[in-house]
């Protein structure tokens, strides 16, 4: 075989392949853009979404003559998460230290969430809430605190609650005998991800709204409760 049919032979067979695989990828492209594609789009739409669950606010424990004996707060606190050895160099920060007094904003990022303020008042929160919510170096978090009359014999005998999932339940006494009843029915949230897993500004949506517990109404008062032994609680 002489040069020039040689270099035609190698011509031909390059082509050929390249024929080959361009016919390939056609068919693969119909393939993934007809049968394919709902399949596909259905897996990119659920990575891109995150569903998580909002607590129900637990229900009052109330003695006889109706006054409550242990019920629940809600606070905010002020986190702060910035890549490691990243500068608080932003005209939010400035921001965020003229409305929450005697902050101290780290100088460099750490990569973990650092708590800034805890128990936020009610008119900060109102004023970082505009402030920091297109800067997601900044999250205000919220949580449920379990508050209890102070007497200590009481209190030991309407026990503790402890944190499960985000959720609260009863760990002790009268708090965990009527648990299922306290505790509700939490909600269903989902919002859309970005790339980098962070949650996409205006896509948050509410699927199921939580259902606060119920109040119990023991058959007995606090005066009670504070003399009388453990064990010995009734509810009505």
């Amino acid at each position: 075989m002489s040069g020039g049919d040689s270099w035609r032979f190698r011509a031909v067979i390059f082509f050929s392949l390249l024929l080959v695989w361009a016919a390939a990828a056609l068919l693969r492209a119909v393939w993934l853009a007809g049968p394919r594609s709902a399949e596909y789009i259905a897996q990119g739409e659920k990575m891109a979404r995150f569903h998580g669950t909002l607590p129900a606010m637990r229900g009052r424990i109330l003695d006889r003559a109706g006054r409550t004996l242990v019920w629940s707060e809600r606070y905010f606190d002020l986190y702060l998460t910035l890549p490691e050895g990243m500068t608080p160099e932003d005209e939010t920060f400035d921001a965020v230290r003229k409305t929450v007094k005697d902050l101290k904003i780290p100088e460099a990022g750490t990569g973990t969430p650092v708590l800034l303020k805890r128990d936020l008042a009610p008119a900060e929160l109102l004023a970082l809430e505009p402030v920091v919510k297109n800067n997601r170096a900044f999250r205000i978090e919220s949580r449920v605190e379990r508050i209890a009359v102070s007497n200590p014999a009481a209190r030991s005998r309407l026990g503790t609650v402890k944190r499960e999932n985000g959720e609260l339940v009863g760990a002790s006494g009268l708090e965990a005998e009527f648990d299922a009843r306290l505790r509700g029915r939490p909600g269903q949230f989902e919002v859309m991800l970005d790339r980098r897993r962070n949650w996409i500004a205006g896509s948050w949506k509410l699927l199921e709204e939580p259902a606060p517990g119920e109040d119990v109404k023991l058959d007995v008062t606090l005066e009670t409760l504070m003399r009388r032994p453990a064990g010995e609680e009734a509810e009505q």
